[in-house]
């Protein structure tokens, strides 16, 4: 299993797992003079909210939500692959992924130029709607 809260939503696993930092300003008095202070934290974290390729689902205007064995279609290969490859450079510490395969396939495409492991978070699944 996955370090992801299960059951959680991408706002919790924001707020959980990637807490963003900052440069903050404040007024503060030393023998009764105010000096200006600059505390510096860590750099802020760059978040990527990256869609799955093309389906054969989504090519037909249909929606998918959480059915299986959805996969990319061979232009949906071809994108994850031209964005692996775009993004090969890019320093890149962690991917989450929802368990769905096109969104495993499309993560995968750019984990393996980053050397790391896709973790499976199903907190950002697809919405369920339901049996229709």
């Amino acid at each position: 299993m996955s370090p992801c809260l299960e059951g959680s939503n991408v706002y919790q696993l924001l707020d959980d797992k990637l807490r963003i930092s900052y440069i903050s300003a404040y007024l503060t008095t030393r023998n009764g003079t105010m000096t200006k202070e600059i505390k510096k934290k860590q750099k802020p974290t760059t978040i990527l909210f990256i869609r799955h390729g093309e389906n054969e689902w989504s090519k037909s205007n249909k929606l998918a939500g959480r059915t299986p064995g959805v996969h990319l279609n061979e232009y949906g290969k071809q994108q994850a692959e031209a964005l692996g490859k775009r993004l090969a450079g890019a320093k890149i510490d962690v991917i989450y992924a929802s368990p769905l395969e096109r969104t495993m396939e499309t993560a995968q495409a750019i984990a393996q130029h980053h050397n790391l492991q896709i973790r499976e978070c199903p907190g950002i699944m697809e919405v369920d709607y339901g049996a229709w």
